[in-house]
């Protein structure tokens, strides 16, 4: 569906402009826009139902900070993909925004550890991969991304910003360095595995 009205925007856009040689790259560019108009609707729809949405927020926001620079594992179709992702985000912004207390009294070895962790499997993993493209002249800047997040919450924390506003960015950053690593990496494939068996989710 999301490809069949890409196709009729970017031929239209196509036939207007002149350019019909760029047709499939405007298709392309009407599926990605499209899809994440979708994503986040559906996204922010759950959350305010589940009253989460400023946890939801912060947690997509280091997510997709981390993982712009960071690269990941892709999914083979787009509805196995929505629902793998909007799946989690809402799953940790629950806990973020319902948090056991053990995770409040002890926020600030929480913040260290989770960046510290960060930090290992980042440096762990390959310059350039399939899965994984950090390629060599981005390979710093996920570690700038984590350390910026660690002052900006380390500064939160030390003047009482809300506690699941900061335990949401930790398990955004967590979701996304985690799916890098070779156990996220297999867990995701086998996930996909499942879900594109199912009929309903084929393309």
């Amino acid at each position: 569906m999301i490809t069949r009205i890409s196709q009729l925007f970017a031929r239209k856009l196509a036939g207007a402009t002149g350019y019909v040689e760029e047709e499939d790259f405007l298709r392309y560019g009407f599926e990605l826009l499209i899809g994440y108009f979708i994503k986040v609707l559906v996204l922010l729809t759950i959350a305010l139902s589940l009253h989460i949405t400023s946890q939801t927020i912060i947690l997509v926001l280091a997510f997709v900070s981390l993982r712009i620079f960071s690269g990941g594992h892709h999914l083979s179709t787009y509805l196995s993909c929505m629902l793998f992702s909007l799946g989690f985000f809402i799953l940790l912004a629950l806990v973020a925004a319902n948090p056991p207390q053990i995770l409040i009294n002890h926020l600030l070895i929480v913040l260290h550890v989770a960046i510290i962790l960060g930090m290992v499997s980042i440096s762990r993993l390959p310059k350039e991969n399939n899965n994984n493209p950090i390629i060599k002249s981005k390979k710093s800047i996920p570690y700038l991304v984590l350390t910026l997040w660690y002052f900006i919450l380390l500064l939160g924390y030390l003047f009482d910003m809300d506690p699941t506003l900061i335990l949401s960015s930790l398990f955004g950053l967590m979701l996304q360095y985690t799916s890098l690593t070779p156990v996220g990496v297999k867990i995701i494939e086998r996930v996909n595995q499942l879900l594109v068996e199912r009929s309903f989710l084929k393309c």
